[in-house]
């Protein structure tokens, strides 16, 4: 599993990122800015969502199971 805190995604901008494919598995991702990132295949089991913003992010194939928090994201145009 990756160090979630190496990666720096808490608070982070990461917009027009291409993160598709990437292990994000109980990342914390609170208040991440990830619009218009690509996050297709992406597995986001137990991630942290809490106030990310994912406006047009893609997350086509992306495993969401048990991830954090999805009322309070972001999520439109999907």
């Amino acid at each position: 599993m990756q160090d979630t805190n190496w990666l720096g995604f808490k608070y982070s901008t990461k917009s027009e990122t291409n993160l598709h494919d990437t292990n994000l598995t109980k990342t914390d991702l609170f208040r991440a800015n990830l619009i218009d990132t690509s996050l297709s295949n992406a597995d986001l089991r137990g991630a942290n969502l809490t106030r990310a913003s994912l406006t047009r992010a893609d997350l086509k194939g992306s495993l969401l199971h048990e991830a954090h928090c999805l009322t309070h994201t972001q999520m439109l145009r999907i």
